[in-house]
């Protein structure tokens, strides 16, 4: 006798709504729109919220980072892609880093000297973080040799600079992992 049980997601490729359902030990289904086989484990990536987090001189790595990340099927969150037309940005950037599973701080010799809204962010996310640890996990991320702020210190840091593949595939396994 096998077990099934129907639960609904969103396709990684065209965002449809998909049936998936459990079978044999593996939760599978397949689009009706763009006929994609979808598994749960590639719903679960969307469920995780990835905020990345930069000074706007960073952007082009941002962007990088991002691109590199919704490939993979997983769901990042930047401000000029996901920031809502008509509602206050400020409200929609501090409501996503409250409810992202991962914060990844840019930081370049840029970044570690600016005033303003990045640090709010990176302030945000740090007390945060240490407060839900288990809520929020946050991944430092160095574009270039610069220093890290003290207060994520004791988080070990990802170094994008010397080889940016493999650094992509070290915070997917990161991500992958819990």
């Amino acid at each position: 006798m096998e077990c099934l049980v129907a639960t609904y997601g969103k396709c990684n490729i065209c965002k449809s709504e998909v049936e998936v359902k459990y079978k044999n030990g593996v939760m599978k289904g397949k689009c009706k729109v763009c006929k994609a086989i979808v598994y749960k484990r590639n719903l679960d990536k969307q469920d995780r919220i990835i905020f990345i987090s930069h000074a706007s001189e960073d952007k082009e790595y941002a962007y990088r980072l991002y691109d590199d990340l919704k490939k993979r099927g997983f769901n990042p969150w930047l401000d000029k892609e996901n920031l809502v037309p008509g509602k206050d940005w400020n409200v929609q950037i501090r409501e996503t880093i409250k409810k992202c599973k991962y914060f990844l701080p840019l930081f370049s010799s840029t970044s570690v000297l600016k005033e303003g809204y990045v640090q709010e962010e990176f302030d945000l996310a740090h007390d945060l973080g240490n407060m839900v640890e288990e809520q929020m996990s946050i991944i430092p991320i160095r574009l270039d040799e610069c220093d890290i702020p003290e207060k994520f210190r004791k988080k070990q840091f990802q170094d994008m600079f010397q080889d940016w593949n493999e650094a992509v595939n070290k915070i997917i396994k990161v991500i992958e992992g819990s």
